[in-house]
């Protein structure tokens, strides 16, 4: 099962919480291990970004992995020691483990574990390890050849074989719950529904396929694709989870390959991850769509009235046709039922979307925002024009579309105390907003990221600018120096700092402030004229401090807004 979910790439991390790791085994101070893949496909153009597949077992297993499922009987003790018994014989080396009781009498067990044997007998693996990395292709013939006249056939027989041989000790030792070995009862009623044997010969291939086993063993090939077809990688790629800060960080050794990489994909962006719980990894499907602010998310809300024979199908077919004709390429989707009758249902459509093509007029990622916008109301406009027809009302409900990246920090300082006294130190601050997962912008069109410059329109005043800066961020820090202070009649000092402020706390952003208070200021006359509370938090630091000091006060202020959310900005599908 594939789980998809979002995760945001800072500088010298990934992050992402530990419930939605937990199913792959991976929580607080777990090591992991991580291997690029490349899309290799010769007829696209040259891509910068790799995939990357993160597990919580290490790369030289990826290859032998396999999966062991049992239902074992659950009426009497000691019925999984002949199982580990038998593997152990086998060489195979157990690396994760689950059980629990799924009825009355038998318990589910899913093992993973490595292969040992065939890792050691020094022939099956060695001409994967020795390919060339242009050879690491599907497409090669060359490699093609290994994996259909050695590699393949010998997990799969080996696979068949731990079935087998925990058949054969089941014999002797009676551990499997009987009613899902079909081939050894003639008496129909068994399986969880059904006998295979007993269905019709029409089905009963199908039957046998959806039936659930006794035992299976299932080699876990994804695993063995990424060994084979990522990157090489002379040192070992390992993470370790850190759930304090909800952060996959590189252990020492790859730390700085991976800050080299990171960098060059230009962080804080939001990226997609799928989870496969089966194979226990997590992909990363890096994409230039994501890192520039051309993704989008598409949240559609329904209320359905219908006849109950026909209920809302047909809904989401309607809407993703729309989408499609529209060039709108999805790239996640999910959708839950909030209420349900007989008759009626309220529900929603999430979806991450972005633009195919390059669309004359909506280049810039705010046009593209409104091009999504404008084709989601269309496809929820036709979609209930065409259920109608099939007595399937669709109440009119607008679609809401909203930006799919990194969140937006609002900086508001003094221009002239960065340039005169401080000029190193607004690089420093985009290195640490970036850490906290900020992208940072500020009121000078010079100084704007790339995927911010469309914000900025030349042809308005600096206040318009501003202004649409600030409805554009999802937080707001204010750095104010000593000298700003103390000239107040500066029309680029206070006064547009406390105009930056005021629309700040108008616009509901999550404010924090760093104060200089070298010379005795009056912090609580600070703190009424910002109108500081609750809404702004208050970070004091002295002007005669280093760049280095600052920055930890700066920290200490990041770190406690990237834990707030913009009002209306926040998701439970896709994080603040």
């Amino acid at each position: 099962m594939y789980h998809g979910n979002v995760v945001t790439i800072l500088p010298n991390k990934i992050r992402l919480h530990e419930q939605e790791l937990h199913p792959i085994r991976i929580s607080n101070s777990s090591l992991c291990w991580a291997r690029w893949l490349p899309d290799r496909r010769p007829q696209i153009r040259q891509r910068p970004y790799d995939h990357l597949v993160v597990s919580p077992f290490e790369t030289s297993t990826w290859p032998t992995l396999f999966q062991i499922t049992l239902a074992l009987d659950d009426e009497r003790p000691g019925t999984l020691s002949p199982v580990l018994r038998t593997l152990r014989d086998l060489q195979f080396n157990i690396l994760s483990i689950d059980g629990t009781p799924a009825g009355h009498r038998h318990a589910m067990i899913d093992i993973i574990g490595d292969a040992v044997s065939i890792r050691s007998d020094g022939q099956t693996l060695e001409e994967g390890y020795r390919l060339a990395d242009e050879k690491r292709s599907f497409l090669c013939p060359s490699t093609q050849e290994y994996v259909h006249r050695l590699f393949a056939p010998r997990m799969l027989r080996y696979s068949e074989s731990i079935r087998q041989a925990l058949l054969d000790s089941h014999s002797t030792g009676k551990f499997l719950r009987e009613t899902f070995l079909y081939s050894d009862s003639p008496t129909p009623g068994r399986g969880t529904l059904y006998d295979p044997a007993s269905l019709d010969l029409s089905v009963r291939t199908i039957g046998e396929q959806q039936s659930t086993a006794a035992v299976k063993c299932t080699w876990l090939q994804n695993h063995a694709f990424f060994w084979l077809f990522g990157r090489d990688n002379p040192e070992p790629m390992a993470l370790r989870f850190d759930s304090q800060s909800n952060a996959l960080r590189p252990e020492p050794s790859w730390r700085e390959q991976f800050n080299a990489k990171t960098r060059f994909l230009n962080p804080p962006f939001k990226s997609i991850a799928s989870l496969n719980y089966f194979e226990q990894y997590l992909r990363i499907t890096f994409s230039e769509s994501d890192q520039y602010g051309e993704s989008v998310r598409i949240k559609i809300p329904y209320t359905a009235k219908y006849d109950p024979s026909h209920d809302s199908r047909g809904l989401l077919f309607e809407i993703t046709q729309e989408l499609a004709a529209k060039r709108l390429a999805l790239r996640s989707i999910s959708m839950s039922t909030d209420s349900r009758t007989r008759g009626a249902k309220h529900g929603t459509f999430r979806l991450v979307a972005s633009v195919h093509d390059q669309i004359p007029g909506f280049e810039s990622p705010s046009k593209k925002q409104e091009y999504a916008k404008a084709a989601a109301e269309v496809a929820n406009s036709r979609a209930r024009i065409e259920l109608s027809k099939a007595s399937c009302f669709i109440e009119e409900e607008r679609p809401t579309v909203t930006t799919f990246g990194a969140k937006t920090l609002f900086l508001s300082t003094s221009f002239e105390w960065l340039k005169t006294k401080r000029p190193q130190i607004l690089k420093a601050i985009q290195t640490t907003a970036a850490d906290h997962g900020f992208i940072l912008v500020v009121g000078d069109r010079t100084l704007l990221p790339k995927e911010h410059e469309h914000v900025w329109n030349a042809a308005d005043t600096l206040t318009a600018n501003v202004l649409s800066l600030l409805r554009n961020s999802d937080a707001f820090l204010q750095l104010i120096p000593r000298g700003t202070i103390d000239s107040p009649k500066d029309p680029t000092g206070l006064v547009w700092l406390l105009f930056e402020s005021g629309a700040a706390h108008a616009l509901r952003l999550p404010c924090a402030i760093c104060l200089d208070q070298s010379g005795g200021i009056d912090l609580q006359d600070w703190t009424r004229r910002l109108k500081a509370g609750t809404e702004k938090q208050v970070y004091p630091f002295a002007g005669d401090m280093g760049d280095d000091q600052i920055l930890e006060v700066v920290d200490g202020a990041l770190r406690a807004l990237a834990t707030q959310a913009r009002p209306g900005r926040a998701s439970k599908y896709f994080g603040a």
